[in-house]
């Protein structure tokens, strides 16, 4: 398996490894097989290079387990491959975070995580030579952002406070979590249409403070005339 510093990573990725469960399984109608029945009903030669980081991805992901000459198909496969449509979402989160290094870039910096901070967490978490870290950061980077899609923010996270605004219309920000909390409630930004409702809050939010503002400005004085 690649590595950066003392993290694995999977040389395929979980929507191909998902595809080749798939195919497996159409052709055999087994969930546990033979290396070599693995790999013929894949297309491909059990004693390939490719299949051996194929194999090992899989098992990365918490996809199958190995041992004996076997491959067997775990339970979070299963619910993968045929769950309940409600069920397949948690079990893709599930499947990328069972890979360490793509859980804990994620929970500390979001999404939109940059190159830099990539650098530098795999050269103090990762101990990755600093010579290594940018070619490192850009294979980790790039895998990591092709499994976004199914990762999710978790609660709990590190919290900082806009205090300069009033009491009534303070805004936590959620660092590396993308929450939104307001006295008019609390949205998670995970898509465009959660970004548009922000907005729209935020909207509100100003609009508020502009009126009370107004409200405490006192009114100029009339002059008397003589």
């Amino acid at each position: 398996m690649p590595k950066a510093g003392r993290y694995d990573y999977p040389y395929r990725d979980l929507d191909d490894c998902v595809e080749f469960l798939r195919k497996a399984f159409d052709t055999k109608k087994e969930y546990n097989m033979s290396r070599d029945s693995f790999a013929t009903a894949i297309g491909q030669s059990s004693k390939g290079g490719g299949f051996n980081l194929l194999v090992g991805s899989l098992a990365m992901f918490g996809l199958v387990e190995t041992g004996g000459g076997e491959i067997k198909y775990t339970e979070l496969a299963k619910t993968i491959l045929f769950g309940e449509p409600n069920q397949k979402p948690k079990a893709m989160e599930e499947a990328v975070r069972k890979v360490t290094v793509f859980a804990e870039v994620f929970d500390k910096y979001g999404a939109n995580f940059t190159d830099e901070q990539l650098r530098l967490f795999l050269k103090d978490k990762a101990v990755v030579d600093i010579a290594e870290a940018n070619s490192l950061a850009q294979l980790v980077g790039k895998s990591l952002k092709s499994h976004l899609k199914y990762l999710t923010p978790r609660d709990g996270g590190e919290k900082k406070q806009m205090t300069d605004l009033p009491a009534n219309t303070q805004v936590d920000l959620v660092i590396g979590q993308g929450t939104l909390t307001t006295s008019f409630g609390t949205i998670k930004l995970l898509n465009q249409a959660t970004l548009d409702l922000a907005r729209k809050l935020l909207d509100v939010v100003e609009s508020q403070m502009k009126e009370e503002q107004k409200a405490l400005k006192p009114e100029p004085k009339k002059e008397t005339k003589p």
